[in-house]
């Protein structure tokens, strides 16, 4: 929902605004298209390469959904073409479920037979930590707001989430497969 809010700062005129809601029907169109695709092909990579390969992929490019954001908001000349590259930014969103199947194969794979409906269990609670999350980056947008104007705000608190979500890209760069330890 922040990216929509973000898209609605780049012109407050009535023919954008309507043509950003196309857009955004698009793009959710868009963002289904790539969950399927993803879950077709990365199940494939997943029984080539390993759990652990396409998770630092999907890792890396969640981390690069808050980054491509700012710089659609913020590099690109026009509106017409910002409005181009949203259905891309929605189809990185929907590496999302796509990694939490992944995320669940790993553990599964990770963990000794014992302990594996612990950990998927654990794994099930795990969005639950998330949903302060929203309302943190919300806060601190419009905290920023009254230091800068909309659009700033929103990249600075995306550029903020970006760094936040690198660390996880380095985390799952340091974790290590039963697969690859024989």
């Amino acid at each position: 929902m922040f990216y929509t809010a973000y898209a609605k700062t780049w012109s407050p005129d009535p023919a954008f605004q309507a043509e950003l809601g196309r857009t955004l029907g698009h793009s959710l169109a868009a963002q289904h298209l790539v969950v399927g695709l993803l879950s077709l092909i990365l199940g494939w990579l997943v029984d080539w390469k390993g759990n652990r390969v396409v998770l630092r992929g999907l890792c890396a490019a969640m981390t690069g959904v808050p980054i491509a954001a700012v710089l659609i908001g913020g590099a690109l000349p026009s509106n017409d073409t910002r409005l181009l590259f949203l259905p891309a930014l929605y189809g990185l969103i929907g590496c999302m479920p796509v990694m939490s199947r992944v995320m669940a194969n790993y553990i599964l794979e990770i963990a000794p037979p014992e302990r594996q409906t612990l950990y998927v269990g654990m794994l099930g609670l795990a969005p639950a930590a998330t949903l302060p999350f929203p309302v943190i980056v919300g806060s601190a947008a419009m905290g920023l707001q009254t230091l800068t104007d909309e659009k700033s705000a929103y990249e600075i608190a995306f550029a903020a989430c970006g760094a936040l979500f690198f660390l996880s890209v380095y985390f799952s760069w340091r974790i290590s497969e039963p697969r690859h330890r024989m």
